[in-house]
């Protein structure tokens, strides 16, 4: 079934996953069992957060500066048997410790600092403030995060970098698993321009990496969205591979570039599990690229150029290999002379 990629963004239902082990950014406390966290334990804080076993006592004015869901939880008046820390009350979270040091990292130092267009972030940086900028409503910097979210899976081909199957100056520090995390981020927060892309650079995972994860193994794809990474991996596959069927394909050559061609046609023709396992989408590309290496400057160049045409057909058909519903979807393709 195809999904809308356009559309408000509106809150959804979070599920909660088991934590990850403890963050090192803290000192052992006795108290009850907890752990101060040693950048967040303020000695004038009035309100102790805490996320697993870790505690931070911080400040209800700068939770509730931006955010309604705060604002209206310290407007209700606490119950005297009330759990506390040190004289503050305690908040239990159902979120990862380190989801809210980076939360409270970016309020207190800054937001506009860490999260402007101009300042390289990490991407579990941005994540956290997506996740629970949604959950707790602070509307200013989720929206910003997904700002930041949304240059690096972008709409647009000219932002898109395919030989190193990445956005153009998105600023943002990611790891290749990071792909699974920003498509349950785009589902939970409806902001659904960034699933072709994130899910294209799942299919680049092995079969392994996508049934295992992403954020420690703990962001897992939902079976809708495996199964369209799946079905694509063999499409992208076999799109690269008729690159080197037509390159094949020329005649006459006046170089020595046949014998390089020949000898990697004839290792795809004799390897045909590793062409035919989705598992294996990489392995066509790995099979251009030693046909660039390898070839004289001519026939480099014009290997080079099949490539770019083959990615902005991709690119163009891209909501579609990806079994999505993109009405608005940037399709630069009317302007480009497509191969026959």
């Amino acid at each position: 079934m195809s999904d809308n990629t356009e559309g408000p963004r509106r809150k959804r239902p979070r599920e909660e996953t088991s934590p990850p082990a403890l963050s090192a950014q803290t000192q052992h406390s006795d108290s009850e069992g907890l752990t101060r966290d040693t950048s967040f334990w303020f000695p004038d804080g009035n309100i102790v957060l805490v996320a697993q076993e870790d505690a931070f006592r911080v400040h209800q004015s700068v939770l509730s500066r931006g955010s309604t869901f705060f604002r209206e939880m310290f407007g209700v008046p606490q119950p005297l048997d009330s759990e506390k820390l040190d004289g503050s009350y305690v908040i239990r979270l159902a979120d990862r410790s380190d989801d809210v040091r980076c939360l409270l990292r970016v309020l207190y130092d800054g937001g506009s600092m860490l999260l402007g267009p101009d300042t390289e972030v990490e991407f579990s940086t941005i994540a956290a403030v997506v996740r629970l900028g949604h959950k707790y409503e602070l509307d200013d910097l989720k929206f910003a995060a997904l700002g930041r979210l949304e240059r690096c899976f972008p709409t647009e081909y000219v932002n898109w970098d395919f030989t190193s199957n990445r956005a153009k100056s998105c600023g943002v520090v990611i790891k290749p698993a990071d792909a699974i995390v920003a498509v349950n981020l785009a589902r939970l927060t409806n902001t659904l321009s960034i699933l072709p892309v994130a899910l294209y650079q799942c299919c680049w995972l092995s079969t392994e990496d996508l049934l295992q994860g992403g954020m420690d193994s703990i962001d897992k794809l939902s079976t809708d969205d495996l199964r369209r990474c799946i079905n694509a991996k063999a499409l992208i596959a076999l799109s690269t591979s008729g690159i080197i069927a037509t390159i094949s394909r020329k005649r006459p050559y006046t170089c020595s570039c046949e014998a390089v061609v020949r000898r990697v046609v004839e290792h795809l023709a004799n390897d045909h599990e590793a062409c035919l396992d989705p598992s294996q989408v990489q392995w066509p590309n790995r099979s251009i690229k030693y046909i660039e290496r390898h070839c004289c400057p001519a026939c480099r160049a014009e290997v080079q150029s099949k490539r770019m045409q083959q990615a902005k057909i991709t690119w163009s058909r891209l909501p579609k290999l990806m079994d999505l519903n993109a009405p608005a979807w940037k399709d630069e393709l009317a302007q480009i002379p497509v191969p026959s």
